[in-house]
């Protein structure tokens, strides 16, 4: 299954001299993106990742290529403004993490996500309700999680209100929504940006980011693709870019 949803994958990538954004056309195989929770798929755009080589003052390189994910202050600082998309958001990859209750552990997958993520993606909410930007704005510690695991975590009764230790942080979950396997929209557990231990990722210009582009209409998605290009060109060379 893995190896079919990663092959699927029709990959874009936009070249350019000093910083390559690495960018997934939503225009993909509808086998791939059903019109489900990514039901917006057709007019949205993946950065998933970038590639930078220092150049010397003749544009010869100058050091090996270096790649890897996004930062949350490369999305915040050249994507978000972008002009004429609908909604830009930033999410982490998912990463495993240890759920402390009492003497039990569950070991699931973790991804952070802000409030425009639940605009963007199509969750079908089965209780509860989805994160908004008061719960960003104010670093609450709130979290949704999906069925299987809501059964798993709480066999016997509803999930919405009750507390998980994850990590050594404490959540309270608040929605709980359907199974989904779509690369952009899989976890076990949401839960703000906000709530990281630590406020440092925001300035980081390389981690485990990705960004979601979401255009107003998928004849925008051209011009989109467009701006990113010229927006990476503009990218100056921080720490390890």
């Amino acid at each position: 299954m893995r190896r079919k949803l990663f092959t699927a994958i029709n990959l874009t990538c936009i070249v350019l001299t000093l910083v390559v954004l690495m960018v997934i056309s939503a225009l993909l195989d509808t086998a791939f993106w059903p019109t489900g929770v990514e039901g917006n798929s057709d007019r949205m755009l993946q950065v998933y990742g970038m590639r930078s080589q220092r150049l010397d003052a003749q544009g010869r390189p100058a050091s090996g290529v270096r790649t890897g994910l996004l930062g949350y202050k490369m999305i915040d600082k050249y994507l978000m403004p972008l002009a004429g998309v609908e909604r830009v958001s930033a999410i982490t990859i998912p990463s495993e993490v240890s759920v402390y209750q009492g003497d039990r552990v569950s070991r699931l997958d973790l991804r952070r996500v802000d409030a425009n993520y639940w605009q963007i993606m199509q969750f079908r909410l089965l209780a509860g309700r989805l994160p908004n930007e008061d719960d960003d704005r104010l670093g609450r510690m709130v979290a949704v999680v999906n069925a299987t695991s809501a059964r798993q975590l709480f066999p016997g009764g509803g999930a919405v209100g009750q507390r998980i230790s994850v990590e050594g942080q404490t959540f309270e979950i608040v929605g709980v929504v359907a199974d989904v396997v779509h690369m952009n929209a899989y976890a076990d557990i949401w839960a703000p940006l906000a709530t990281f231990p630590s406020s440092s990722y925001r300035d980081e210009y390389t981690g485990g980011f990705a960004a979601l582009l979401l255009a107003r209409s998928p004849a925008d998605l051209p011009r989109i693709r467009a701006e990113v290009e010229r927006v990476a060109t503009t990218v100056q060379p921080v720490g390890d870019l």
